[in-house]
């Protein structure tokens, strides 16, 4: 018998929807948790996710001002939105126009999910209806399925989607809120170990705390000698709001007078005269600070190809103490001792005399659709991270290695899936460390922080980089395992009284469904843009660690 026709087919409070999307997307410290949990290149909003899947499994006759409140919409979102456009043209802040919390985060109470098992019941046949996405990515759409009652098969091609949707969707609605505990101890654990191995790498006064080093990518000057450090800007703040506009200026010496750049920090405002915006490097072409040569392009990708592109170092962002219990964040150049702690790493490194060695992941990177790291001497995977980054997330790899055979020893029998998901999120943990910490992570000069690798789709290449500390306090690897350990608990919240019974999640394709093994309801996908989003050369950046963990 056919079915009548969905609420999706009939009518969809579109505009209301789109706001409260964008609403949802408004402020980046107010995300969903699973944006925190590990970097995914097409997360879809909540609320449009449960829009899709409500809209699917509900009849026609249900009505608009029902469905919203269902979605979490108990206000008027677009008198909302006319009020804000109103205020920012009068540049008057204004408290929450909505009037009430952002829609993803309402939880459906009990006696709405009742009311919508027997909705599903009179429409379906069943209380409790099979919403699949095969191609599930970061698990929005099977997440919003989960709390509304369904039971959910979702599915993915790519391993590191498929560990992600495990830790989005099933470890906290099996696990709940005790594993949250043992997720941040053993994160603290490796940190710890970590640390007391790695302190001689990363110089420190009692009065300041390094919280990240600022680099250059650096080539030889074919017509003068001179090492080129290149960036695009030589920013180090400029702080909306705030009169301060710190830079550094470039000192290049004289012919026979030596063949390094040094730099001095000022402050902008003193020194009308220089333009910050006027870098040593754009379109892929370099120009000499010292003899103006212009260094092409292909000279830059040959030098980086035979292994001749260096880094210099030229400014530290730190935290230093101005009184009994003030702390100020400003910049300095590096020290001697800055500069030998970076040193010492590199023979270290090339010897391959440190813990992690074995584990370091040298395999190729994959010839196709962007070949920037192959031009700019990056051919495999460890090429990805300084000589310091890479033995420090070599370090703290070895000691996740270590906490997983604790892990393990400690728990057996039906107690053995709570370690790996244990062990899961200490690989979460080591991802998000080296997503913040490579050479592809570009220095914000506007936030004055480390933008991770991936803010972009891309492997677009970084001439200018920040280093972050990793074992500074409160910051660095500590940061880390807070968020993965925050993001578990939101999702615990998210997932309140679902059954953890209800959600299968499957290593598959999308073209082979032989893993669905009962009747579906509904089949709810937001597929790929074709060729718009890389999923496997990006994914790969954090693979070839992850498996080193989970195998």
């Amino acid at each position: 018998m056919a079915r009548n026709q969905s609420y999706i087919e009939s009518t969809l409070p579109l505009e209301e929807i789109t706001i409260e999307s964008q609403r949802e997307r408004g402020a980046s410290s107010a995300l969903p948790p699973l944006y925190f949990l590990h970097v995914w290149w097409a997360r879809r909003p909540l609320t449009a996710s449960k829009a899709a899947v409500l809209g699917a499994l509900l009849p026609a006759e249900v009505s608009d001002k029902h469905f919203k409140n269902l979605l979490g919409i108990s206000g008027d979102p677009i008198a909302a939105q006319k009020a804000i456009l109103e205020a920012s043209k009068t540049n008057i802040r204004i408290k929450n126009p909505f009037g009430y919390g952002r829609a993803f985060t309402h939880n459906l109470t009990v006696e709405q999910i009742n009311e919508l098992k027997s909705l599903y019941e009179k429409y379906l046949g069943t209380d409790s209806p099979m919403v699949l996405d095969p191609m599930a990515g970061g698990g929005s759409i099977p997440l919003e399925a989960l709390r509304v009652g369904a039971r959910v098969v979702a599915a993915e091609y790519n391993p590191l989607a498929y560990v992600i949707l495990k830790a989005t969707l099933e470890y906290p609605a099996k696990f709940r809120l005790a594993l949250a505990k043992e997720i941040e101890r053993w994160g603290e654990w490796v940190n710890e170990k970590a640390r007391s191995y790695l302190n001689e790498f990363y110089p420190r006064d009692k009065n300041e705390h390094v919280l990240a080093y600022i680099w250059a990518r650096t080539v030889r000057c074919p017509s003068c000698n001179l090492t080129v450090p290149l960036s695009p800007n030589w920013w180090l703040s400029r702080q909306k709001g705030r009169k301060e506009r710190i830079a550094v200026r470039l000192k290049a010496p004289h012919q026979g007078r030596g063949d390094e750049v040094a730099f001095e920090i000022i402050d902008t405002a003193n020194h009308p005269s220089l333009d910050p915006n006027k870098g040593t490097v754009a379109k892929g072409k370099a120009s000499c600070p010292r003899c103006n040569n212009t260094i092409r392009d292909d000279y830059i990708k040959t030098e980086a190809q035979k292994g001749r592109m260096g880094h210099q170092l030229y400014a530290v962002f730190i935290k230093r103490k101005t009184g009994l219990k003030k702390w100020e964040k400003t910049f300095r150049l590096p020290t001697k001792e800055d500069l030998e702690a970076y040193q010492k790493a590199i023979p270290i490194v090339e010897k391959g005399a440190f813990l992690g060695a074995e584990q370091i992941p040298r395999e190729s990177f994959p010839e196709g659709s962007d070949n920037r790291p192959l031009w700019y001497g990056m051919p495999t995977w460890d090429k990805f991270f300084n000589a310091r980054q890479l033995l420090t997330h070599a370090t703290y790899l070895y000691y996740i290695l270590e906490a997983k055979k604790r892990i393990i020893d400690k728990y057996s029998g039906e107690d053995h899936k709570r370690a790996i998901a244990v062990v899961t999120y200490l690989a979460f943990i080591l991802d998000k460390s080296l997503d913040r910490d490579s050479i592809l992570a570009r220095w914000e000069q506007s936030r004055r922080i480390i933008v991770n690798t991936f803010d972009r789709h891309d492997f677009a290449f970084t001439w200018s980089y920040g280093e972050m500390n990793l074992i500074v306090e409160d910051l660095g690897f500590e940061w880390a395992v807070e968020q993965i350990v925050d993001a578990y608990k939101g999702l615990c919240g998210l997932l309140e009284g679902v059954d953890a019974s209800n959600v299968q999640v499957c290593l598959g394709s999308s073209t082979d469904l032989s893993y669905v093994e009962q009747p579906v309801d509904t089949v709810v996908v937001d597929p790929p843009y074709y060729a718009n989003v890389m999923y496997g050369e990006l994914s790969d950046f954090f693979y070839v660690w992850m498996k080193r963990i989970l195998g």
